[in-house]
């Protein structure tokens, strides 16, 4: 799996430590069964970096258990300000501009993010108080409506 660095990408949040375009133009990621395989990457320097090696082998089983609560990612754990800490120092940390909430259980696990959580990031400075309450449509493009002549435009 190959991903690419995009060259228009420049948007890190103001509050990063990190601004300007990403370090690296890509990163690849190759599957490798063998442990001997993977480690002898790793010496050869063709891999920058391996997963933990292990005598077990791959089982679905042992794949949901390492994707965490349903995620792909382990969850972060913990109370409302060591969950804000660990989002802000991934943004502080990396750049990165946003976040998807995965839900395990909907939906309170939103309700206790948003409850829990943006307080404290609100409190810090790094989530705002309030939404100018616009469409999605008028936040993306400026504008609350279709453009006049969009074929959609007479469907109001």
């Amino acid at each position: 799996m190959i991903l690419k660095h995009n060259p228009n990408h420049n948007s890190a949040p103001a509050t990063a430590k990190r601004q300007g375009p990403a370090y690296v133009d890509g990163i690849v990621w190759k599957f490798l069964k063998d442990n001997a395989v993977r480690y002898g990457s790793l010496l050869s320097r063709e891999s920058d970096a391996i997963t933990r090696l292990s005598a077990e082998s791959w089982t679905v089983r042992r794949l949901f258990g390492e994707m965490g609560l349903g995620g792909r990612n382990a969850p972060i754990v913990g109370s409302g300000d060591e969950v804000a800490d660990r989002t802000i120092a991934w943004v502080e940390e990396t750049g990165v501009d946003g976040f998807d909430l995965s839900r395990v259980v909907t939906p309170d696990t939103f309700l206790g993010f948003v409850s829990l959580v943006v307080p404290i990031l609100q409190d810090r400075g790094v989530f705002k108080h309030d939404s100018a309450h616009r469409a999605l449509r008028e936040e993306l493009f400026g504008r609350p409506l279709l453009p006049e002549a969009h074929p959609a435009a007479n469907l109001r």
